[in-house]
Formats: structure tokens, C-alpha cells, sequence
């Protein structure tokens, strides 16, 4: 039993791809910005429709585009693994930095 043959993508599926990776980015620091300017119309006091909103965007987006354009989601899936990936290892050095014994919470 030989190799897999080569699948070809059919094309604009990378650009595809690449444009949910920097779309999900881009669009939760426009969101977040967002955010910030109506937390301070509103004297630091957000309701809660707005602190439920990144996670309706995201999800609903990711929803969306899973249906219509699987690989702009697969895009968002690998920007999001990505930022899952970070938090995590910087939960491990604040971890070791706050537990290490030599100091406290920076």
C-alpha cells in the first residue's frame, strides 16, 4: 500500500482560510474596542446584552461560516486553538512565578 495521493484544494481555499485566521483577529479587536467606548458612554457599567456580545459574535460567526464556508472556519478554529494555546502558557508561568517560591503575584 503506497502513499495518498495528492488531493488538490480547490482554489481560494487557502485564501479562504487565511482570511478567517486574520478575520476572527481583526474582528475581536475591533470588538473589543467596541466594548471599551460603550463601557465608557455608559460610566464603566456595560449591561449585559454587551458582555454577551463577543460570544455571540464568535460563535454565531463560527456557526455560520462552518455551514456556508468550511474553510474560513477553519481558519477561526486554528486562530482560536492558537489563543487557547497562549493563555495556557502563560497560566503555567504565572503558575510557577506566583508558586515558585521566590516572590509573590507580580
Amino acid at each position: 500500500m503506497g502513499p495518498l495521493p495528492k488531493r488538490h484544494r480547490p482554489p481560494g481555499w487557502w485564501r479562504d482560510f487565511w482570511l478567517g485566521f486574520v478575520g476572527i483577529i481583526a474582528g475581536n479587536v475591533i470588538l473589543v474596542i467596541l466594548i471599551s467606548v460603550l463601557a465608557g458612554a455608559t460610566n464603566g457599567q456595560p449591561g449585559s446584552l454587551v458582555g454577551l456580545m463577543p460570544w455571540l459574535l464568535n460563535f454565531g460567526a463560527l456557526a455560520l461560516f462552518a455551514i456556508i464556508r468550511p474553510p474560513v472556519a477553519l481558519g477561526m478554529l486554528l486562530a482560536y486553538g492558537i489563543a487557547l494555546g497562549l493563555v495556557l502558557l502563560a497560566g503555567i508561568f504565572l503558575a510557577i512565578i506566583c508558586f515558585g517560591g521566590r516572590g509573590g503575584v507580580p
